[in-house]
């Protein structure tokens, strides 16, 4: 049986699960994580370990693998606003990760997993030591290191330390992209809170590495062909940025399968940089990154190798 964790609104499974044929769909189940607890009933012991989806009854034991994609928190429909609606949605939360945390299966990623491969500075650590070129790169809240770093180099990008996605007041997200950060900009708001500075790569073109497994689908993204995504692709210039299959250097390709082997993931999305002068530089892992426009744009079969691993583990 393989299950999927995620939210209604996940156009990634959607689109997988059209490809999965009849006879897979029957071992397949979707939980949405937000119709927990008000419409899915998990009850777990030492004998009995059930979970109970649109009145069909699913032994746990029988997972054998799991996809977690983007599962979203509770939405506590039953309980007014107020201390306690929380409170109910963080142990709902915190209930569902105990589960997944002692579930001994195929999991495409295990959640503990995508959290230890979540942070930037280790990240980089890693990639170093595994032989990747990095930036120069300097993580600080503290502006006169900031300022010292940026005066060292022709060119510096910010980025955020976590995540890009900042919530506003009214419920939507604004997004924060790498910038360069020129000399008349003022420093001082990073003793509020941190920022990733790194020094300006030079790109041919930038390229979305997805690993699954053993196997490596590389894309080119040619970022400089238009100057909205010269610094940063995910401003989405797509009918001016081609896209095309790119095969990667042998000796690249196994680094990128070891650094994700050596998270304990399955699944990794990694973005780098190609330069003028040919070298491959290591940007950043994302242990639960979008693909789908990718194999959309290119054809590469990504959500093939995705469904061969939930069914054969391979």
């Amino acid at each position: 049986m393989i299950l999927v964790v995620s939210q209604k609104e996940d156009y990634h499974v959607d689109y997988l699960l059209k490809r999965i044929n009849d006879h897979q769909k029957k071992y397949l189940v979707r939980l949405n994580t937000e119709d927990f607890p008000e419409k899915v009933k998990i009850s777990v012991g030492f004998k009995e370990r059930t979970m109970t989806i649109d009145d069909r009854v699913c032994n746990l034991a029988d997972i054998n693998c799991v996809w977690y994609r983007r599962p979203a928190k509770s939405i506590g429909r039953h309980l007014r606003s107020g201390p306690e609606k929380q409170y109910a949605i963080d142990e709902s939360w915190y209930f569902l990760l105990s589960i997944w945390e002692e579930m001994n299966c195929g999991w495409v990623n295990k959640p503990s997993a995508i959290k230890n491969a979540s942070y930037k500075w280790e990240q980089l650590n890693r990639a170093r030591r595994m032989g990747f070129i990095v930036p120069e790169s300097l993580f600080t809240n503290n502006s006169v290191d900031a300022d010292k770093f940026r005066l060292s180099h022709s060119l510096v990008i910010a980025k955020p330390v976590h995540t890009g996605h900042l919530r506003m007041d009214d419920g939507k997200y604004k997004m924060i992209y790498a910038s360069p950060i020129s000399l008349d900009v003022d420093l001082s708001n990073v003793s509020a809170s941190p920022v990733i500075f790194q020094e300006y790569i030079k790109k041919e073109l930038e390229l979305r590495i997805t690993v699954v497994n053993k196997k490596v689908f590389a894309c080119a993204i040619y970022s400089q062909t238009t100057e909205k995504t010269k610094y940063d692709w995910r401003h989405y210039d797509l009918d001016n940025t081609p896209h095309e299959v790119w095969e990667l250097p042998k000796a690249i390709e196994k680094k990128c399968i070891n650094l994700v082997k050596s998270y304990g993931l399955i699944y990794g999305a990694i973005d780098m940089i190609l330069t003028p002068a040919g070298e491959y530089v290591f940007l950043e892992i994302n242990p639960n990154g979008q693909w789908v426009w990718i194999e959309e744009m290119t054809g590469l079969p990504i959500s093939g190798a995705l469904i061969e691993y939930f069914y054969s583990g391979k």
